[in-house]
């Protein structure tokens, strides 16, 4: 009796970790599904050592013998100093820092200035070494570049060739230049009227709409979303709304765009896959004899009057989910500038008079600058690879089979050329260029996003827009969001709305108060 006591004791004090997880407030705010799961699971295990002990000791002690071995391995993984003899860098490899890694945006810095710049975590089952210091993290990328291969996702598994960021080097060789060169400035150059057009279209309707809720205020994602899509569409297959291929696109397009990049590909996303396949292929085949101009200088004419022999089926498959990947991050970019401006009204107004200031002072645009202080401050987060064989770094071992992470968004704000890293200030960017060293929001290397200068045209050309043409007053807000996946993007809170007012409506609302007075 004595015995199943003990046992009883130690197998509920086996859940104290998942408990306190359990608790955590952070927790309960962003993963509510995930934390009533964890609390069926831990009810479930304690009603489970309660009927043993009161039915069938006798099973009770064959659950200890299972329960309490494993409990000890995990506690002593979870030491801080654990794989010190083996030369591994210093941190948890625990269950409930990985959750902690999940719902504190500050984990990496805080963990960086307990263990020093070169720690390592587990993400669920994956262990990984966070790397903080872009100079830091390159220098790795550089030296080990044949022991670090990338972290793919399941749906590069059904993408022709391999999607860019993960496609080998021979490969890479071949179709990693043609894309460079398409989605270079220079061609892109002719949308930024169309964009912008695109642009003012769309934060017309939001300040429209705004007017025709009760409440008088609306969450921006939505409309940011489709912006993106239409931005998208225009760009890289030459599609507005007024043509039939777009609506065609558009509606073979759900099975992909609902897709979660983190699962396996599902039966629907492959059917839609096949029908924007198939699709294309008979686009493609009359994209010459266009007339059109937005046709004429899209990214699949692009790829065609550089290589007659494309695009071929690699350049279809890698359009389609940059299409699918960018309409997602481009879009959470525009939610980050909608907050920021929000948060920081005066910046606004500095847009609406930094026209000919630019032009006169040879400056980059306040909105360009502003695009980039967001993607330091929000949108720019880590760069993931996979340890292909086991690398000696700073003095540490970093294991065969593990991640790196190069925590990016981290990094950014240790950079000591960064002052007040934590304030928003455009002007950090004003008549200087940092080293790759110092800023890197899109990348690194040859495998470095190939749609960096398209975000930052539809990014810029959407703050230039909101900062000149409109006025915002934040109703509501909450804490910032993510989903439940280490890679996924912190994003702005669901509850953040927003009044959008369009700035001649304003003006004529104030002279008519003055006639009044």
């Amino acid at each position: 009796m004595i015995f199943t006591v003990i046992e009883v004791s130690a197998l509920i004090l086996a859940v104290w970790p998942p408990l306190r997880l359990w608790r955590s407030r952070k927790l309960a705010v962003l993963f509510g599904i995930q934390q009533r799961w964890l609390a069926g699971l831990l009810i479930g295990y304690l009603l489970t050592v309660g009927l043993l002990a009161a039915w069938f000791p006798g099973l009770l002690h064959l659950f200890a013998l299972i329960v309490l071995p494993v409990s000890a391995i995990l506690a002593w993984r979870a030491r801080k100093d654990y794989g010190k003899s083996q030369g591994m860098p210093p941190g948890s490899l625990s269950l409930t820092q990985s959750f902690a890694a999940l719902t504190d945006r500050n984990y990496y810095l805080e963990q960086a200035a307990k263990n020093g710049p070169v720690f390592k975590m587990a993400q669920f089952h994956k262990p990984v070494v966070c790397i903080i210091g872009l100079e830091r993290g390159f220098r790795l990328f550089r030296e080990h570049r044949r022991a670090l291969g990338p972290s793919k996702q399941p749906f590069d598994r059904v993408v022709k060739g391999g999607f860019l960021r993960y496609m080998d080097d021979q490969v890479h060789g071949l179709y990693g230049p043609l894309f460079m060169k398409a989605l270079a400035a220079k061609n892109l150059a002719s949308f930024r009227p169309l964009i912008s057009s695109l642009c003012q279209e769309s934060l017309g309707k939001m300040a429209s709409d705004c007017r025709e809720l009760a409440s008088g205020a609306f969450s921006p994602g939505t409309y940011c979303d489709q912006l993106t899509f239409d931005a998208l569409l225009l760009t890289l297959f030459g599609l507005s709304k007024d043509m039939p291929e777009y609506q065609e696109l558009s509606d073979a397009y759900p099975g992909l765009g609902a897709y979660s990049l983190a699962h396996p590909v599902s039966a629907e996303t492959n059917r839609s896959l096949e029908q924007l396949r198939q699709f294309l292929t008979v686009y493609c085949a009359n994209l010459p004899e266009s007339s059109l101009p937005n046709q004429r200088h899209c990214t699949l004419s692009v790829l065609q009057s550089i290589d007659p022999e494309m695009p071929d089926e690699v350049c279809v498959d890698n359009l389609l989910f940059m299409l699918k990947i960018a309409s997602n991050n481009v879009s959470c970019l525009l939610q980050w500038i909608f907050k920021t401006l929000a948060d920081n009204p005066d910046w606004m107004e500095k847009i609406r008079l930094d026209s000919n200031q630019s032009k006169a002072t040879e400056q980059r645009a306040l909105h360009s600058r502003i695009v980039d202080e967001t993607l330091r401050m929000a949108q720019s987060e880590y760069l993931y690879r996979e340890l292909t064989e086991d690398v000696s770094f700073e003095g540490h071992t970093l294991p065969r089979g593990w991640l790196v992470r190069l925590c990016v968004w981290e990094s950014h704000r240790r950079c000591p050329v960064f002052d007040q890293p934590e304030q928003f200030n455009p002007d950090r960017f004003a008549g200087r260029e940092f080293s790759r060293n110092e800023y890197a929001p899109f990348g690194y290397g040859k495998h470095a996003c190939n749609g960096a200068q398209l975000a930052r045209l539809i990014a810029g050309e959407f703050a230039r827009i909101l900062g000149s043409d409109f006025v915002i007053e934040t109703t509501g807000d909450g804490p910032v969001e993510r989903d439940f996946r280490h890679w996924s993007h912190w994003r702005p809170s669901a509850h953040f709305k927003v009044k959008l007012t369009q700035k001649a409506s304003v003006e004529r609302s104030a002279r008519h108060t003055l006639r009044e007075i």
